[in-house]
């Protein structure tokens, strides 16, 4: 009876697990079905996709369907091929002739028809499939080969889907990379807790206010001014309570960030056209202005009940009511979700433009590579659309930005009562309410402990005071800070910021120092120069004779050493991930040839007489297949990766190298020379990362398909990415070794 029940559970328990797979499955189907092959297939862009070109340059009509090109070849390979093949068919029969008389022989030996290795019941099967695989009908290719052909194909079209679904995701507002700030993209940055307390705050100083003139009868609609404006530029942006009751401000015109279009920033930095900044600044500025008065109107009736509360409170000496963060909590929470339901019905233009979008998706995964830095500043301006505006509460008592209504309200203020050092009116109040009043600028507000340094920000993170460290750190800062966006660093676009300055400041010297032999501007400056010596009695050329011409050597060599320093910061590095994405296809076309090659062979290992299933010989045929059929997506998904890793390493880069620079330096003297070089030590370190991390492109497919097989290393691009790495050192150090003067007599 034991054992039955025993029996019992266990049938319970596997039907019970059956159920719950089934149920996941179809959770997992719900979401999106896997892509069938036909769809594959239509996804490949026959007509303008650049590695099917490839192939069909090189393979012909072989490449466009392997499988009903049959007949004669009508390519130059294809006659190479089919010679290959018929050699190859050649030996697969001899062999397979050589195992049916070696079974025979051993048959009256072991009592067993073809002895005891051959008697498997998958022979027959197997050698069928290789028989069958061998036969080059496909214009001179194989079965075996246009197998390998159609898995390529398909791994193409599966490519094609992944960088669409991607381009299709950039465009409408996807992150690749959230900075710390963001709890979700496009206007996330008026949902705080600092923003509902100050609405909230100032919503019952409103009250207050009118409860005031009219205990009885106060209006409690329509609580604060909203002059909220989303246009690009614009001057007036706040949402305030009337008589100083305090507000919320959205800084614009000349606070707008980096890449908001409207900027003075904006004019200065780094941008692609193949972006539309314009459309994504103004996405987000919709965003963030809706959201801002969609929480304004969930906390109108949190504050209208808490200080009807308060009035009750102080009628009957009752306890006052707590601060209510909860509901101010569920209502941050309530347009969040409110703008995620309605926002895909919301009309927005593409973030980047459609011209681009259509070219990428147009010329197929292939060239991700070369559009690398649309989809990095992509990122970088939908990352800044999250906080587009800068926020600032105010507390009572304080004006919201420079509004003429609100000058105007505190001119009749001033005239009616005096306010409070709250910026309420002399009515009657708790401790607990003037004290929420006063909270609002004091608990967001954290002091920092004081530093025994002359200045502040020359205290270092281990507790030194150091002009130098603070002076080098700045330069730092202003070279990678916000190249990624809303804080984050995209190194290459730091690294190509700081070359375009290397490389303009020589050429910029060079040419004043060439101005003087002009015959206008040059004798003005000459004329210019002979005044100041005269005037500071001659001290000028006394000085230029001492040190003149020492220095004009060191000034010519460093303006050297900087221009090729420069030229590889913003020409090679920026080129990095397009190179190291080249040498990537150059790995898989050379896999993809070589599956073509190894295919014949591959049907001819199924003619051994040895083994079950389909034979051990055959296994790295059939796990090439996968491997075809899969680079292309995991090269893409790699691609992603390395690109939202840089800018995370590089972002944490900078974050740790202040607390290593305070480390190493401690309190010993930082002069120029030593800014200078940590400045190039910094931009050193960018560089291994770029060099390291885009190697994802290739190690990371390598390393995820040796899961399923060994051998799957695309070693030929790997090599290849190795040698342009070594001529680009060589290079630096064949031009740097004579421009910085090393070796000269």
């Amino acid at each position: 009876m034991r054992f039955q029940k025993t029996g019992y559970l266990r049938r319970s328990f596997s039907a019970l697990l059956l159920v719950a797979m089934s149920v996941l499955t179809q959770l997992a189907l719900a979401q999106q079905k896997p892509p069938t092959s036909e769809e594959l297939e239509q996804a490949i862009g026959r007509e303008t996709d650049k590695s099917y070109e490839v192939l069909r340059m090189v393979f012909g009509q072989f490449a466009e369907n392997p499988f009903l090109e049959v007949g004669t070849p009508d390519s130059l390979l294809g006659h190479v091929f089919l010679i290959s093949n018929l050699v190859i068919m050649g030996l697969g029969i001899v062999w397979f002739t050589y195992n049916i008389l070696a079974g025979i022989l051993t048959s009256a030996h072991e009592g067993r028809v073809l002895g005891q290795k051959m008697s498997s019941a998958w022979l027959p099967v197997r050698t069928t499939v290789g028989v069958a695989g061998m036969l080059p009908v496909f214009g001179g290719f194989s079965a075996a080969q246009a197998l390998f052909m159609w898995f390529t194909l398909l791994g193409i079209g599966a490519a094609n889907m992944s960088l669409n679904a991607s381009i299709d995701a950039a465009s409408n507002y996807a992150p690749l990379v959230q900075s710390e700030a963001m709890v979700n993209p496009l206007g996330s940055g008026v949902l705080s807790a600092d923003v509902a307390d100050a609405l909230f705050i100032s919503k019952v100083c409103v009250l207050a206010n009118r409860a005031y003139d009219d205990p009885d009868g106060y209006d409690s609609s329509n609580l604060l001014i909203d002059n909220l404006d989303s246009a690009e530029g614009a001057r007036t942006n706040q949402i305030y309570g009337e008589r100083l009751c305090g507000g919320v401000n959205l800084a614009g015109f000349l606070g707008d960030n980096a890449r908001s279009g409207s900027g003075l920033q904006g004019a200065l930095s780094y941008r692609v056209d193949s972006v539309d900044y314009d459309a994504i600044a103004k996405a987000g500025r919709q965003a963030m202005v809706g959201q801002l008065r969609g929480l304004n109107a969930l906390v109108d009736p949190i504050a209208v009940g808490w200080f009807r509360g308060y009035q009750k409170a102080l009628a009957n000496g009752t306890p006052m009511p707590e601060w209510p963060t909860e509901h101010l909590t569920k209502a941050r929470k309530g347009v969040r979700l409110v703008y995620d339901i309605v926002k895909p019905l919301i009309p927005k233009q593409s973030a980047i433009r459609k011209e681009a979008s259509d070219k990428i998706k147009r010329d197929g995964w292939a060239v991700l590579g070369a559009w690398n830095s649309t989809i990095a500043e992509a990122n970088a301006a939908i990352v800044d659309a999250a906080n587009v505006y800068s926020v600032t509460v105010v507390a009572p008592g304080s004006r919201v930005g420079f509004g003429l209504g609100e000058i105007g309200d505190q001119i009749r203020g001033i005239g009616q009562r005096v306010l409070s050092s709250v910026g309420l009116a002399d009515v009657p109040q708790t401790d607990q309410v003037r004290d929420a009043l006063a909270a609002l600028s004091t608990k967001r507000e954290t002091a920092a402990p004081a530093s025994e340094c002359f200045f502040d920000s020359w205290q270092t993170e281990t507790g030194n005071c150091s002009m130098g460290q603070a002076l080098a750190l700045r330069m730092i800062d202003g070279i990678a800070a916000n190249s990624g966006g809303n804080g984050l660093v995209n190194p290459i676009i730091a690294s190509k910021n700081v070359g375009d300055w290397l490389m303009m400041l020589p050429q910029v010297a060079y040419v004043a120092s060439k101005a003087k032999d002009l015959p206008g501007p040059g004798k003005a400056v000459s004329a210019a120069a002979a005044a100041a010596s005269k005037a500071n009695g001659g001290f000028g050329p006394t000085a230029l004779k001492m040190f003149g011409s020492d220095t004009l050597k060191i000034l010519e060599k460093l303006a050297i050493a900087m221009f090729i320093v420069g030229a590889i910061l913003a020409i090679y590095i920026p080129f990095v991930p397009f190179l190291t994405w080249m040498t990537g296809l150059v790995g898989y076309f050379c896999i993809v040839v070589e599956g073509l090659v190894a295919g014949q062979l591959m049907a001819f290992a199924h003619l051994s007489g040895e083994g079950d299933g389909m034979g051990a010989r055959t296994e790295r045929g059939y796990t090439h297949l996968p491997n075809v059929l899969l680079r292309p997506t995991l090269m893409v998904v790699s691609f992603y990766i390395a690109n939202a890793m840089s800018i995370m390493i590089a972002t944490l880069f900078l974050q740790l190298f202040a607390a290593a620079l305070a480390n190493v330096q401690g309190n010993s003297v930082t002069g120029i020379a030593s800014i200078i070089g940590l400045v190039v030590l910094f931009m050193i370190g960018m560089m291994v990362m770029i060099q390291g991390i885009y190697n994802m492109v290739y190690e990371i497919p390598d390393r995820s398909l040796g899961w399923i097989g060994s051998a799957m290393e695309a070693r030929f691009g790997r090599e290849m990415d190795n040698k342009i790495e070594m001529l680009a050192q060589t290079t630096v150090r064949w031009s740097g070794v004579p421009g910085i003067g090393v070796g000269r007599a």
